[in-house]
């Protein structure tokens, strides 16, 4: 189980309009430690001066562990942070049962894709349910199922995997770069791959993700690990990343040698104005891409070693 912290915080803001600042205010966050971030509030004019015609936008609640700092600018990326937000932010103290209860509150079973349901870890199985279904215990983690870019990654999976026998997929493999809760890993093992390999750099998701293997039962089936991509040696049927378009290229190089001949590549966690260059990044490595797909402005794609 994940260890109750003894202190939260949250930092609530309205950014200024448009996909591109959501995603580096989303860079910024979660690279600063945050555990979790919900959008909500009715939208609001904004300043004239703002570049957006539609000049509205609505309010960022970003969660960290920890003691709050006594101002804003006591934070080291506040500077980065006040020139895609209008005025001031607030900054809250917040009881770890209020924590724990405001996610319960928030997160609801949700479809991941049409065949993929998705429910808290701490609800009963849904009766006459006939989609899959996986636990997802909303911790430190990215992936409870409700982000379009994890939801498009887990769309791809199932139909990379919809033309194979269920003996074939057991003896498939499948490498999860970014793995965040778990959720596409464990989408992996209800889809019948055999081999799994997780990887995430953050211990704290490392060790949500545990904790959602074993809620659905596939601790053994999935191996987490926090090593580097460049460690890994081993070739897979199929490899997906989920993560934030300038991390994606900087990993670009380590993916062809991971894919066996004529495995697939899944690429999402980027903005659709991304994609495009994304795509050229992968065919300079000898990739064949597939066209991408889209939800809202998020988009992801497949790419294809040659045989």
């Amino acid at each position: 189980m994940v260890t109750p912290t003894e202190d939260w915080w949250s930092f609530t803001c309205r950014p200024l309009p448009g996909p591109v600042i959501r995603e580096r205010l989303e860079e910024i966050f979660y690279s600063s430690g945050c555990s979790g971030i919900w959008e909500h509030g009715e939208k609001v004019a904004l300043p004239e001066t703002t570049s957006d015609p539609e000049r509205e936008a609505g309010e960022l609640t970003v969660y960290f562990p920890g003691p709050p700092p006594e101002a804003p600018e006591r934070l080291a990326w506040w500077p980065a942070v006040a020139e895609l937000v209008v005025g001031r932010p607030q900054v809250e103290r917040i009881a770890d049962q209020d924590w724990m209860a405001g996610w319960r509150e928030k997160f609801a079973p949700t479809p991941l894709t049409e065949s993929t349901l998705v429910i808290p870890s701490w609800e009963p199985w849904p009766p006459d349910e006939n989609r899959r279904v996986i636990k997802i215990y909303p911790g430190q983690g990215f992936g409870t199922g409700t982000h379009e870019t994890t939801r498009l990654a887990a769309r791809l999976i199932e139909e990379r995997l919809a033309g194979f026998s269920d003996e074939v997929r057991s003896g498939m493999s499948l490498l999860d770069v970014g793995t965040g809760s778990g959720i596409l890993a464990i989408l992996a093992t209800a889809c019948g791959i055999g081999r799994i390999l997780a990887l995430d750099v953050d211990n704290d998701a490392l060790v949500n993700a545990r904790e959602n293997c074993i809620h659905n039962r596939v601790e053994k089936r999935v191996e987490l690990s926090d090593r580097p991509l460049a460690a890994v040696e081993e070739q897979f049927d199929l490899v997906v990343a989920n993560i934030i378009a300038p991390v994606l290229e900087q990993l670009m190089p380590g993916f062809p040698r991971l894919l066996k001949p004529g495995a697939t590549l899944i690429l999402s966690g980027m903005l659709s104005s991304q994609a495009g260059s994304l795509r050229d990044l992968c065919q300079s490595f000898g990739l064949e891409c597939a066209p991408q797909v889209c939800l809202g402005e998020w988009a992801a794609f497949t790419c294809r070693r040659q045989e």
